[in-house]
C-alpha cells in the first residue's frame, strides 16, 4: 500500500499539494501500525525464547495503567472513547514486569478504543 502511494506523489498527485499531504499522512499511519506490528513479533518472539520465571519484581499497576491510557489518550478522543479509572486508594502493586504489563495493557485499551 505504501509503495502504491509514493507512486502517486511521484506521478499524478506530483503537483497536488493537498494530495500529497493526505498520502503523506496515510504513510506515516502505515509505517506507524507497521512498527508496531514489527515490535509486537519481536516481543513475541523474546517471550518465546526465554522459559517462564516468575517475576522476582512488583510493579504499581495504577502507575502503568495510567502511562498507557495517557499514551491512548489521542487514539481515544479520534474515535469518542472516553478511558476511566476506578481503583482503591494507595498503590496497587502486583509481581511482573512494567514493560510487559505496559505491552499488554497498551494492546487490550487499544483495541477497545478502534473497535469497542
Amino acid at each position: 500500500s505504501i509503495a502504491g502511494f509514493i507512486e502517486t506523489l511521484r506521478g499524478p498527485a506530483r503537483n497536488d499539494p493537498a494530495a500529497r499531504e493526505q498520502f503523506l499522512q496515510i504513510m506515516q499511519n502505515q509505517t506507524g501500525r507497521m512498527a508496531r506490528l514489527i515490535d509486537d513479533l519481536l516481543s513475541l518472539s523474546r517471550l518465546e525464547m526465554k522459559p517462564y520465571l516468575r517475576p522476582g519484581t512488583e510493579v504499581d499497576l495504577r502507575q502503568t495503567v495510567d502511562s498507557v491510557i495517557d499514551s491512548l489518550g489521542p487514539l481515544a478522543r479520534e474515535n469518542n472513547v472516553a478511558i476511566e479509572r476506578d481503583f482503591a486508594k494507595g498503590p496497587l502493586d502486583v509481581p511482573g514486569d512494567r514493560d510487559e504489563l505496559f505491552q499488554v495493557l497498551e494492546n487490550l485499551l487499544e483495541n477497545a478504543c478502534k473497535y469497542g
